[in-house]
């Protein structure tokens, strides 16, 4: 019988609950204590790896501080920054050439010597001569020697009012008066200068001499007359004889037909002082493209574009009509175009865009308004930042995340360039 039923056994006999019985002792109480100090180590061993691993967000928040530098590569490649500008045909500036006072001269017979003895005799009456006229008030085309489309050059005649010959001449020299050998002046000087300016063989010293004189006459006669009288007997320049133009090639837009009377409401003639152009409004991004001077194309209504020239760049304004801001840039319209005010007209780059070197945008920096590239520097020690060498560059355009750079020898296809901050 074993042990456990004999207990049972006795229970029963003494008259005792089985179920009341006591507690028995525990078997192998070793491998009990054993097993609660393997599962203490498997706990401590746990909390250890733990604690020496970590999760991606928490290796992130701890490489946040540390430094990591980024280098890319010089190449050759293009970058293209293309643009297309919509423009408008603005018409040219003009300006009316006004006569006010008909040119006058003076009596070709200088007056007789006075003497003590006799009284001076009677002017006689001299009938004038060819291209010669009496003064008259009235200033009255009676020729005209240019047309409409004609270029007005300084020098040039312009025709005939009240008989005597008009000259076109720069509205900056100062007449005011008739001048005749011996005067001087700044006025003097200014039509020195003039002539000089004209091809004309002429010393700028401000006297009017015998030689201005004799060049003065040269004009004159190149176009078929003679220098005016301006005093009896004495030739000289007549300042009612040359007329201020702003412009030695204006463009002849109207001239007043012979017979006209003219005034300060009746013109002589209207000149075009400034041609025709197309007018586009640039932003910043492309205005270092639009440099006066700057080649451009001119595409109409969808046509192949036609090679222009930018006129001039404006600085940054803002249209009160449209609201719109920008640079506002000036075309000249090219021969031969004709566009009207329904025509739409772009313009765009000229020529095909090239490769050249070319870096990141990135690595591209600024001091002031000088542009460098760092360029990979030999390692430094640990815990020193490593030194990079400067290279100075030249931005030619700037598309798509790249920058295109003037050659430079100290930057060779393949060198490393920094572009981490």
């Amino acid at each position: 019988m074993s042990f456990r039923r004999r207990d049972q056994y006795l229970a029963a006999a003494a008259g005792d609950n089985p179920d009341d019985a006591p507690l028995k002792r525990v078997q192998n109480p070793g491998r009990l204590i054993a097993f609660g100090v393997v599962t203490a180590l498997l706990v401590g061993a746990a909390f250890v790896v733990g604690g020496m691993v970590k999760s991606p967000q928490d290796q992130a928040l701890a490489n946040v501080d540390s430094e990591v530098e980024v280098f890319a590569q010089v190449e050759e490649r293009v970058v293209s920054d293309s643009f297309s500008l919509p423009a408008v045909v603005v018409a040219g500036a003009t300006t009316d050439v006004l006569v006010t006072e008909a040119p006058r001269e003076a009596s070709p017979v200088a007056p007789p010597a006075a003497t003590d003895t006799a009284a001076p005799p009677a002017a006689t009456p001299v009938a004038p001569t060819e291209n010669e006229t009496a003064v008259s008030d009235r200033a009255v085309v009676s020729r005209m020697a240019v047309a409409v489309g004609d270029t007005l050059k300084y020098g040039s005649l312009i025709g005939e009012v009240s008989g005597r010959p008009v000259f076109a001449w720069p509205s900056s020299v100062p007449l005011f008066r008739d001048i005749v050998v011996g005067a001087r002046g700044s006025d003097v000087k200014a039509v020195q200068q003039s002539l000089a300016d004209m091809g004309y063989s002429a010393t700028v010293d401000g006297v009017f001499g015998a030689g201005s004189l004799a060049t003065l006459q040269l004009l004159y006669r190149e176009a078929g007359y003679e220098l005016p009288f301006v005093a009896a007997g004495v030739r000289g320049l007549s300042w009612r004889e040359l007329i201020g133009v702003p412009t030695g090639d204006g463009v002849v837009q109207a001239a007043a037909p012979v017979g006209s009377i003219l005034g300060a409401e009746a013109p002589l003639m209207t000149i075009r002082t400034t041609p025709p152009a197309l007018e586009a409004q640039a932003t910043a991004v492309e205005v270092g493209r639009l440099a006066a001077g700057a080649e451009v194309g001119v595409e109409v209504a969808g046509a192949a574009p036609v090679l222009s020239t930018v006129v001039a760049l404006g600085a940054f304004a803002t249209n009160e009509d449209t609201g719109a801001s920008g640079y506002p840039v000036r075309i000249a319209l090219p021969a031969d175009v004709v566009i009207d005010a329904s025509t739409p007209v772009q313009i765009r780059p000229w020529g095909e865009p090239q490769s050249s070197l070319a870096v990141p945008t990135s690595a591209i920096r600024q001091e002031g308004s000088a542009s460098f590239v760092l360029v990979r520097g030999k390692e430094a020690a640990e815990g020193e930042a490593p030194a990079h060498e400067r290279i100075d560059v030249a931005v030619v355009a700037q598309a798509d995340g790249w920058v295109s750079i003037e050659a430079n020898d100290a930057l060779p296809v393949g060198t490393e360039i920094l572009v981490s901050p």
